[in-house]
């Protein structure tokens, strides 16, 4: 199962990085800068989403959308809102619902990277290869966090309560027991993910690697 997620982290990383490598550095960059945007909102404001989102819920079960339109929209609002019922998102499990949105800005990060001002022309970009390659991190990291909290062994740069794990994965502590390279190997990035500044060099580093792609994009410029 190990070599399974390593084999998705690989293919994750490689296919954000093709797309950085057919765009010029900007590309890229806008999506993590997306990215980011998506996980700093989902840190600073994942509960009120979660209002948010369960009283669209609720108003749009309730029937808000024909009370809208019916002649007399101001008292059948009113009924609306004094309707109770049950919500979209269980706010103590609200992990499936972080990703969900974490995915929309991944949607709209991968759209506008791919925007035709972008892409390149019979040339490639190592510079893209590599952000994309960030950016490849970022997904599958979360996305493990979510699906596979026992096998996230990917350290994430943000730390999202009620998203991101806060214990090791006990299957990753169990395989690190072990003498094998790959084991030591586990347990390096074990270690690593629950190293208090951890997080802190993971944000430096993807903000260093923004730094000098938009130095070299506008050296190319």
């Amino acid at each position: 199962m190990i070599l399974f997620v390593v084999l998705l982290i690989a293919l994750t990383m490689t296919a954000f990085g093709l797309i950085g490598f057919l765009r010029v550095p900007r590309g890229p960059i806008l999506t993590l800068v997306i990215l980011l945007t998506g996980l700093v909102l989902l840190r600073a404001f994942g509960p009120q989403l979660i209002v948010m989102a369960n009283r669209l819920w609720i108003f749009f079960a309730a029937g808000g959308l024909e009370a809208l339109a019916s002649t007399d929209s101001a008292k059948a609002l009113s009924e609306v809102f004094g309707k109770s019922g049950q919500g979209l998102v269980n706010p103590a499990q609200p992990a499936s619902f972080y990703l969900a949105v974490f995915y929309f800005f991944v949607l709209v990060g991968v759209l506008v990277g791919s925007l035709q001002r972008f892409r390149l022309s019979g040339r490639f970009s190592f510079t893209g290869l590599v952000l994309g390659m960030v950016n490849g991190y970022l997904v599958i990291a979360y996305t493990l966090a979510v699906l596979a909290p026992e096998l996230a062994l990917l350290p994430t740069p943000l730390g999202i309560k009620g998203m991101t794990p806060s214990a090791p994965p006990a299957a990753i502590g169990a395989a690190a027991g072990s003498g094998a390279v790959g084991g030591q190997l586990l347990r390096f990035l074990s270690d690593l993910g629950n190293h208090p500044s951890a997080h802190l060099v993971i944000a430096g580093l993807i903000v260093v690697f923004i730094f000098m792609a938009a130095r070299l994009s506008a050296r190319k410029g």
